[in-house]
């Protein structure tokens, strides 16, 4: 069978786990971390996502938030949007404060996470 006419598209947090066979055929293409002013945009549109199915939340955060947030992946983002969310609830707010994101943020972020890159190959 021919297969030269397939393309693939693979994606990897690193490639120094795959055979060097793999990544011979491969065009790696490293994918930085956004910068804290992207950082900050990412975690605004998540935030307006998250709201969209929940209307009893307070429709803003306070100064700071977006800025703790900026520095995480958006998968970090997401998971501490939903912790402070809970810290929120817990007391018996509809208001997520800083304190809520800084301690979702500190069940949020695995070790592996703090430090681990994206890409795509």
């Amino acid at each position: 069978m021919r297969a030269d006419h397939v393309m693939w598209i693979a994606t990897s947090n690193t490639i120094a786990t795959l055979p060097a066979t793999v990544v011979d055929r491969c065009v790696v293409v490293t994918i930085g971390r956004p910068s804290l002013a992207e950082g900050r945009r990412i975690a605004e549109e998540l935030f307006a996502k998250f709201l969209r199915d929940r209307p009893g939340i307070t429709p803003r955060l306070p100064a700071g938030a977006f800025e703790l947030l900026a520095h995480q992946s958006p998968r970090t983002m997401r998971k501490s949007l939903h912790f402070a969310c809970g810290f929120a609830a817990g007391r018996d707010s509809s208001a997520i404060s800083v304190d809520d994101i800084k301690a979702a943020l500190d069940i949020a972020v695995t070790p592996t996470e703090a430090r681990s890159k994206i890409g795509f190959i």
